[in-house]
């Protein structure tokens, strides 16, 4: 659906349009500084994410495992790539991979921030919460369906060029996914502006969030959620309606924004990532005060006089005694 993380495409110095039939690495193999680069924050990264799905798998939250495979699928292809292994049409098609998994990695990501740990935080008041639910679930399911159709669509261009080799009859449809794939990263950029702000309502209200470590996280939550969001919509725009006017200002410029860029969105999905995954499993979050309607117990009926037991013992005193002392 999306390009490749970073920008465009991941061409270095050397020319990845060669066969494969050669069983060894090409000469002009990562001449370039760029590609050494690029390599290196993809094994960086790759070796964050292990860490990072070590740690989720520890705290019973599984959903990092797209994200380390799409980027060794990156460190393979693009490594095979360079030495000249496989052409340039095979790298496209190959890309078809991480690209699903990448896209459907943030998207897991953003739906996890939305949905149980917006109503973990609100939990104390079950009206706003069920509230919160139901907004955030539908804007996911829409978020969702959009982000599927981009990504069969872009499927499709991708097979069709690559392929069956049809360009003329994709060319509208390409340009209609373009519209689409912006307009899942605006959606993506307005979801994280809505969940930020029922983080926000929640650190204001509950009392029980504004201790230990759950503050930091949740602000460094938002802030690395809306820097992971705009960024892939930067990252978007770029590829798609000014790299060439970027790769004009000279390749240098444009490998090194490719570098920037890349290593940017690693970053801020790992922060991301760990930031939910810290504040999903605080333990402050099962304190959260119930709203539900308190049940009082029975009043005990309450005496006037001292208790029965607590009363002085009166011998018992007959009429005629009575009225003698009457008299």
């Amino acid at each position: 659906m999306a390009p490749r993380r970073g920008g465009g495409s991941y061409s270095g110095g050397s020319s990845s349009s060669s066969s494969s039939s050669s069983n060894s690495c090409s000469s002009t193999a990562f001449e370039s500084e760029a590609a050494k680069v690029i390599i290196a924050f993809h094994a960086l990264f790759f070796l964050v994410f292990c860490a990072l799905f070590c740690v989720a798998a520890f705290k019973l939250i599984r959903s990092k495992q797209k994200g380390a495979a799409a980027t060794i699928f990156n460190i393979v292809t693009y490594t095979l790539a360079e030495c000249g292994l496989i052409s340039t049409t095979l790298t496209r098609i190959i890309n078809i991979v991480p690209n699903w998994f990448d896209t459907w990695a943030n998207f897991l990501l953003i739906a996890l921030i939305m949905i149980p740990i917006c109503k973990r935080l609100v939990h104390g008041n079950r009206k706003i919460a069920k509230m919160v639910t139901i907004v955030h679930t539908i804007y996911v399911t829409l978020l969702g369906i959009v982000l599927l159709c981009g990504l069969a669509i872009w499927t499709h261009i991708i097979d069709a060029r690559n392929v069956r080799g049809t360009r003329t009859n994709t060319v509208a449809l390409a340009y209609n996914q373009r519209r689409l794939t912006t307009a899942y990263y605006v959606m993506a950029v307005v979801g994280m502006l809505m969940a930020a702000a029922n983080m926000f309502f929640a650190l204001a209200r509950g009392h029980h969030l504004r201790r230990g470590i759950l503050v930091p996280a949740i602000v460094l939550l938002i802030l690395s959620s809306l820097g992971m969001t705009v960024l892939n919509l930067a990252n978007n725009i770029i590829a798609y309606y000014f790299e060439v006017q970027y790769f004009q200002n000279g390749a240098a410029t444009y490998y090194q924004s490719v570098e920037a860029r890349l290593f940017l969105t690693y970053f801020f999905y790992a922060a991301t990532f760990l930031m939910a995954l810290l504040v999903a499993s605080s333990k402050q979050l099962a304190d959260t005060p119930s709203a539900g309607p308190v049940k009082h117990l029975p009043s005990q009926p309450r005496y006037n006089a001292v208790s029965q037991t607590q009363q002085v013992y009166r011998p018992y005193r007959s009429q005629a005694q009575t009225q003698q002392s009457n008299q």
